[in-house]
């Protein structure tokens, strides 16, 4: 197959300069798009399971209640979009709280790290109530907490936050990264600009394989698109833990 039109029209410099603008461009909008986007992902370690119940004699007492499952688990929560969330924007007749799913019963639930003390966070336990309620002053971007859940589930999908906010609706869970890389030990920035490498390595294996052309020039820029792109389209899509949350990742 003849690419060499098609080479010809990709590594114009106009056309170049335009796509680097397009990707730009898409990039801002998102990011600058002015709105509250309350949301929450989870870290979890399980410490006992099901499985001891095959032990007749053996009890495992908690706070002397009996459990058959014990898990800890690190709850972060943010606004991960550019306009405040007040406090006051909480509904009264939906306030947040923090949940347990099914058969599973939270035993304790304290924060363990925010990141601006002006936000007021707290967590209070609420009389008949079956989780936590969680209040705050307000939340700007990418603030908000930590918080260590311990429960008789057997993961942080055992659990969820309810509620309404005003503009917003109920925070949304969000996938991320649980396992940063860590040896050596990076920072979640580092971490993207090594998934932004592999992207661009990745371009230039593509472009050297399945172009026909000799120009090194051409292949290089073809692989420089191509590694934007996808380095673009996974930063866009893929949630991020925003910088200051490095607890969130630390050992249980």
């Amino acid at each position: 197959m003849d690419l060499a039109p098609m080479i010809d029209q990709l590594t114009n410099p106009n056309i170049i300069v335009g796509y680097i603008i397009g990707i730009v461009g898409i990039i801002i909008a998102i990011k600058s798009r002015k709105e509250k986007r309350p949301s929450y992902s989870t870290r979890s370690f399980n410490i006992i399971d099901s499985s001891i119940s095959k032990f007749e004699s053996l009890n495992i007492l908690y706070s002397d209640e009996q459990i058959e499952n014990l898990t800890v688990s690190k709850l972060i929560f943010w606004n991960k979009g550019r306009e405040t969330i007040d406090g006051s924007d909480i509904t009264p007749a939906e306030p947040l709280f923090i949940v347990p799913k099914k058969n599973c019963k939270i035993l304790d639930a304290k924060i363990i790290d925010s990141k601006e003390p002006a936000n007021n966070f707290s967590l209070e336990k609420i009389a008949d109530e079956k989780g936590f309620q969680l209040k705050f002053d307000y939340v700007d971007k990418d603030e908000g907490i930590i918080a260590k859940i311990v429960h008789t589930g057997t993961s942080g999908e055992d659990f969820e936050i309810i509620g309404k906010i005003k503009g917003a609706g109920s925070p949304k869970y969000t996938e991320v990264n649980r396992t940063p890389l860590k040896y050596p030990r990076l920072s979640y920035r580092q971490s993207q600009l090594l998934i932004i490498l592999v992207f661009s390595l990745f371009g230039i294996i593509v472009v050297y394989m399945g172009i026909n052309t000799t120009s090194l020039f051409l292949k290089f820029m073809l692989a420089l698109i191509i590694g934007a792109i996808f380095s673009a389209v996974y930063l866009l899509f893929k949630a991020i833990v925003p910088r200051g949350f490095d607890a969130f990742y630390d050992d249980f």
